[in-house]
């Protein structure tokens, strides 16, 4: 454990960095500083009249060095709520067209407002007040922060406005609500206006929702703002609550109604925790009792606690109803989810509770400095529920208070290793209404795969309490790399449960032994490299064995765009729990791992797989029912194959499933040969079956998918080898080629009575074959297979570029050569004709006529184009991926049919001779050798099979 306390600081500090960086780039306001400005006080005497309500009892303000610095830093807000009075006069306007016509969000737009002290001034307005200058940000936003634009006090577009507000004013301290500061400023801004001669009094008119055009802007420095800060920062009293109203009348265009602020302290306001007697009362262990006995717990130490609280700030928690507890309280279909009241902006919440997280923020933690209990500490906090469909990490920097935020507070116990707190819903925050019971499990499981565990339950009873919940923090896999590294290494193991129930499995569902060990001796699969370290050869395998691609049921003949996408991460990988990371497993050791592992070894898995689907489904099914499975079984890397248990989560209260989960589901993944991979892309199989009876109410039919190519860790290493390959073959065919017409002249020569009768037109459309080969510079025999995402990508083997050009040349010399005696053969061909002819023939050797062969030669391949290379003239084109004028478009076509006539004269280059024989019907029986046509027709047939077999060169999705 000594090693613990230094991973400890090195996992904290570039969190730090990385959380200072985060924190500033949400608390930007929607219009950036300028430097340059000089601050003015020139509206004491209208504060003054405005705010002389609170200016007459101020308490006794003491002035000291820092109060400046620290005034900017407790009286500043950022990301709070608002709301306005429905009054017809609503402060900004919002432009939703940025929205679908048929879309159902689950919220409406954001109510977002900020505050930030510029400017703190110690000449006194009276006494006992000190001036202030600060900016207001308010606004509506749909999917983010407001954004910077400063040409102007307000700015619109498509989802979000946002209107800045200057004020000047003055603070002071007061005895009302049990003590609170207080800020009274006024306000000067351009307010967005619309003027409607003819409708002057109708105000709802002048603000569309669905505003289509910019407003008109108007000067108005009538505003006044009151924020109230409670002077001591607990758990009842950590909310800033203002108000801010227009000072003109109601009808003027400057008027709008009165809007209410809603925000918490940050984190620079000191804490006052409760008494140990109430927080000793907090705990009730039920909810989780087994869950903890079966998980067992980690009882950190108070500095160990504190760390991992913060670090895990504004981590998602997703959150489920408590079946066990469920039956009691307000009907669980009601406004309520859990203790917390869903705002009136929320459309719909689903049974299951997916269409919600928690979030954890401005977490307290500080160590109990009482006797014997120096391992405990005091811990502080709010819970925020969202909708799913809100940033998770716009949420997490949101600090308005309402229904669904729970202010909690309460003791870490070390010796149980549980945290527990009571929780006050809301603004005010008047009662302990919630008890919230937190523990960190010390195992993951199939069954269990949070790194925390949580449950709010109701300190009320009867009829008034609030349904129970649990939340739970699961591993994030993004997070697996860089965040939970640490946690894992120090805190975490997994404890493989499902080995006995795989094996079982695996038995039931292997093939022969005779086609096992022919896969063995023939193909590879992903497994183990040799390496030093065996942590690094589980990392590397676990990256080999992740899945992300778009995934079908039958991808042959696959015509239209995919609808699901499935994603597939390894959690653990035999002794391997996590990601590797250097600076944590500096030994390169595993703690309780074997020296070693062979490569050939089957090894304990887990996983978890996610289908994410289309929002409409026009031609696949849907997999709703098996959206997300946890995974654990055994990976058998000399076939390439894993066989699992699976768990789904499910809501079926009269169903008896353990902690929910319907674990009676076999899934089998089959990953594709490495030893082809150069050669066809790598891709998966999964296969998902149910165990369980088709009676039964969560039986579900077979699934059985096939992937698009996935993730491939050598992909460079083929593309190369597949280039190097096609480079040798095109020598290799293009060797062949010139040989046979080397043993068409050696007949020839042997058999000059045959000469006239070899057909000119298969020897001018070698020639052109040729030619054009050799004029466009294309490649030889066959294209490259490379799709049109990769060539546009930037890719280069450096070192083999030589190797490669070296083998494209000698190529290249190959066709010339060819060229050369195909062009002398076809001279020949015309010599003997034309002897023929002057020395006179009989009625039995006529001179040969090539017409009548090259009309049936185009006929046929106009037959073949027709039936055959037209259907991909389309795909081949490729229309549409980027602007083309009317000239480059005729070009394009054109040079397509002329690549198009190049591969099909390629494919029949004897074809005119086997005509003309058919037509002369001579007494020559073989001109031109047997050996001449089969050797073309092999060298088509091979180039066929190959085109056939291989696979387009693309990067994985």
């Amino acid at each position: 454990m000594k090693i613990q306390p230094l991973l400890l600081g090195l996992w904290i500090l570039p969190e730090l960095f990385f959380g200072l960086c985060y924190t500033a780039s949400f608390n930007d306001f929607a219009f950036p500083d300028d430097s340059s400005v000089v601050f003015t006080y020139n509206r004491s005497p209208e504060i003054e009249h405005q705010c002389r309500t609170f200016l007459s009892s101020p308490l006794e303000l003491k002035l000291y060095d820092d109060l400046g610095f620290q005034l900017k830093n407790e009286l500043s807000f950022f990301n709070g709520d608002w709301e306005q009075e429905i009054g017809g006069a609503p402060i900004v306007p919002f432009d939703d067209s940025d929205m679908p016509m048929d879309s159902s969000s689950l919220t409406s737009p954001w109510r977002l407002v900020s505050f930030e002290v510029k400017d703190v001034n110690p000449v006194h307005l009276s006494q006992n007040t000190v001036s202030l200058r600060g900016v207001l940000t308010i606004g509506i936003s749909r999917n983010s922060t407001f954004l910077s634009d400063s040409a102007s006090n307000f700015h619109m577009r498509p989802g979000m406005s946002a209107l800045r507000v200057d004020f000047e004013g003055v603070y002071i301290e007061r005895e009302e609500n049990g003590g609170e500061r207080l800020a009274c400023l006024l306000g000067n801004s351009t307010l967005p206006i619309r003027r409607d001669d003819d409708h002057v009094s109708n105000m709802e008119n002048n603000f569309d929702m669905t505003y289509k055009r910019e407003p008109q802007l108007m000067q108005n420095d009538q505003i006044l703002l009151v924020l109230r800060y409670p002077k001591v920062f607990n758990l009842t009293q950590r909310a800033i609550r203002g108000e801010m109203r227009s000072l003109t009348e109601r009808g003027n265009f400057e008027y709008f109604d009165n809007i209410y602020i809603s925000a918490q302290l940050g984190g620079h306001t000191n804490y006052q925790f409760s008494s140990e007697q109430l927080m000793s009362k907090t705990c009730d262990t039920t909810p989780l009792e087994d869950e903890m006995v079966e998980d067992s717990v980690n009882m950190f130490e108070s500095s160990e606690i504190c760390h991992v609280l913060k670090r895990f700030t504004k981590e998602f928690y997703s959150i489920a109803p408590n079946l066990k507890l469920s039956g009691s309280g307000r009907d669980d279909h009601s406004n309520r989810l859990g203790p917390f009241l869903l705002g009136r902006d929320i459309k719909a919440v689903d049974r299951s509770y997916k269409n919600f997280r928690l979030v954890m923020q401005n977490v307290r933690c500080e160590q109990e400095n009482l006797e014997n209990k120096s391992s405990d500490a005091r811990v502080s906090a709010v819970l925020r529920l969202y909708p799913a469909t809100m940033d998770g990490y716009v949420a997490a920097v949101r600090s308005g208070l309402s229904g669904m935020t729970l202010s909690v507070e309460g003791t870490w116990n070390s010796s149980k290793g549980q945290l527990c707190m009571v929780g006050c819903l809301g603004v005010l925050g008047s009662g302990y209404d919630s008890r919230i019971t937190m523990y960190f499990p010390r195992s993951l499981s199939n069954k269990q795969r949070s790194i925390i565990s949580g449950s709010i339950t109701s300190i009320k009873t009867g009829i008034d309490s609030d349904p129970p919940i649990l939340f739970g923090a699961v591993m994030r896999f993004p997070n697996l790399w860089f965040d939970h590294s640490w946690y894992c290494k120090s805190f975490l193991s997994y404890n493989y449960s499902m080995t006995a129930l795989a094996s079982a499995f695996k038995e039931r569902s292997q093939p022969s032994k005779l086609i096992t060990t022919v896969r063995q001796l023939l193909l590879t699969y992903p497994a183990m490299e040799d390496r030093e370290e065996l942590i690094g050869r589980l990392d590397f395998l676990a990256h080999d064995l992740y899945i992300g691609a778009f995934i079908g049921p039958n991808l042959l003949g696959y015509g239209h765009m995919p609808e699901t996408f499935v994603q597939i991460n390894v959690l653990s990988l035999g002794p391997l729990l996590g990601r590797y990371d250097h600076l944590v497993y500096r030994d390169g050791s595993l703690v309780g791992a074997p020296a070693d592992i062979s490569k050939s070894a089957a090894l304990n898995v887990s996983l978890d797989l996610v289908f994410i689907e289309a929002p409409i489904k026009l031609r696949e099914k849907s997999y709703n029912h098996v959206e997300k499975l946890y995974l654990e079984g055994l990976y058998d890397p000399l076939a390439g194959e894993m066989y699992l248990i699976g768990c789904r989560k499910v809501v079926v209260e009269s169903v008896n499933v353990e902690r929910g989960l319907d674990c009676l589901i076999d899934v089998k993944i089959e990953y594709s040969s490495e030893t082809t991979r150069w050669l066809i892309n790598p891709t998966a199989t999964i296969t998902i079956t149910s165990q369980r009876n088709e009676s039964d109410l969560l039986y579900f039919s077979p699934i059985s998918l096939q992937t698009f190519m996935i993730h491939d860790r050598k992909h460079a290493e083929h593309v190369l080898f597949r280039k190097i390959f096609e480079g040798a073959l095109r020598i290799l065919l293009q060797s062949v080629s010139v040989a046979l017409i080397l043993s068409q002249f050696s007949y020839m020569k042997k058999n000059s009575e045959v000469i006239p009768y070899v057909s000119l037109v298969m020897l001018a459309l070698q020639i052109f074959l040729y030619s054009y080969t050799l004029i466009n510079n294309s490649e030889i025999l066959f294209k490259s297979s490379e799709s049109n995402s990769y060539k546009k990508r930037a890719y280069s083997f450096v070192e083999y570029q030589t190797f490669l050009k070296v083998l494209d040349y000698t190529g290249k010399l190959l066709v010339l050569a060819a060229l050369i005696l195909t062009t002398r053969l076809f001279k020949l061909v015309l010599k003997s004709r034309r002897l023929l002819i002057a020395r006179g023939v009989s009625k039995s050797r006529r001179v040969p006529n090539d017409v009548r062969v090259l009309l049936v030669t185009l006929a046929v391949q106009s037959c073949w184009l027709m039936f055959t290379r037209l259907i991909q003239f389309g795909e081949m084109l490729n229309l549409g991926k980027d602007p083309i004028t009317l000239h480059g478009y005729v070009q394009q076509i054109w040079t397509l049919k002329l690549a198009i006539y190049f591969r099909m004269v390629q494919d029949f280059v004897p074809l005119p001779q086997i005509i003309a024989n058919r037509l002369w019907k001579t007494r020559v029986i073989n001109p031109v050798r047997k050996a001449y046509i089969h050797g073309f027709l092999m060298i088509t047939l091979l180039l066929i099979f190959y085109d056939n077999v291989r696979d387009r060169v693309d990067y994985p999705v």
